[in-house]
């Protein structure tokens, strides 16, 4: 429409030198015959990234791009076209400076060859992480503070590459500091902690963490001296939404089975993963 081509002219106006039968239609058969892009997704790919008609960019480096998520990260079709419908800055990277490097730092740092494809399928930003300022500091952190080593992060990166983009002082470090001092999580338990719940990472420390840390506490009467080491036993807990889970888990336990309040935290912080059991499955 109108305002598609108006945004497109102020995004890239040089787009009005190609020639409509050569460079724009090398261009549009990169993205539906090799890319495999549905057509009616071609104008989001190029609004997100007008580069691409750019006079500038060469169509051999569009198709360099496609190639590469299918041959070397070995991308089905059907996922090639979805990360760069999701991602379509990808198409204006440089092989050499951006993907190349950060998929060979994937497997230096433990991500397994066949897990690379997963990693660039759930996060395709990772591209464009800096190897210098986010992804080595984010690693060095994982590595020297969490205690993670090259398996366990490998394992980590491969199920939870959101990590990757995360702030170290603003999100990592606080979430570290809170489950060390206030949880009593012991600093040896974490690697494991975080390779058996990655996506813990992920979760709000004020909107999340703490309101599930609080009713284990003072709710369930998980008693303080063993939260910590429960936790590192199973962090799925902070993830259980608490009205639609926990609190119908806890109120089974206390109404139908008729067990003693003060025995309830007792029995969670022993077998913790009865409180991810549906109240139908008990």
């Amino acid at each position: 429409d109108a305002s598609f081509v108006a945004g497109l002219l102020a995004a890239q106006p040089g787009c009005l030198t190609l020639n409509a039968e050569t460079d724009l239609a090398v261009r549009l058969d990169v993205l539906l015959t090799q890319a495999r892009i549905a057509p009616f997704k071609v104008g989001k790919i190029i609004m997100d990234c007008p580069r691409i008609l750019s006079s500038d960019t060469d169509p051999k480096s569009l198709a360099a791009v496609v190639g590469f998520l299918a041959d070397e990260v070995q991308l089905t079709e059907k996922d090639t076209a979805k990360v760069l419908i999701a991602f379509p800055q990808l198409l204006s990277m440089s092989m050499e400076d951006d993907l190349r490097p950060t998929v060979a730092w994937l497997l230096e740092v433990g991500v397994a060859p066949a897990k690379v494809a997963k990693v660039v399928r759930q996060h395709p930003k990772v591209f464009a992480y800096s190897l210098a300022n986010n992804l080595r500091p984010t690693v060095s952190y994982l590595w020297d503070e969490v205690g993670m080593d090259s398996e366990q992060l490998g394992k980590v990166i491969a199920a939870f590459p959101q990590i990757l983009g995360l702030s170290v002082p603003l999100k990592i470090r606080p979430l570290m500091t809170y489950l060390i001092s206030d949880v009593g999580v012991p600093k040896d338990k974490l690697s494991r902690m975080f390779t058996a719940f990655p996506q813990l990472f992920g979760l709000s420390l004020d909107n999340n963490i703490r309101p599930h840390v609080e009713y284990l506490l003072n709710e369930v009467g998980i008693p303080r001296e063993r939260l910590g080491k429960v936790l590192a036993s199973f962090p799925h807990l902070v993830a259980y939404n608490l009205e639609d889970n926990l609190r119908p888990t806890v109120e089974y336990f206390s109404q139908h089975l008729q067990i003693p309040s003060d025995r309830i935290g007792k029995l969670v912080a022993a077998h913790p993963q009865i409180l991810g059991y549906s109240v139908e499955e008990k």
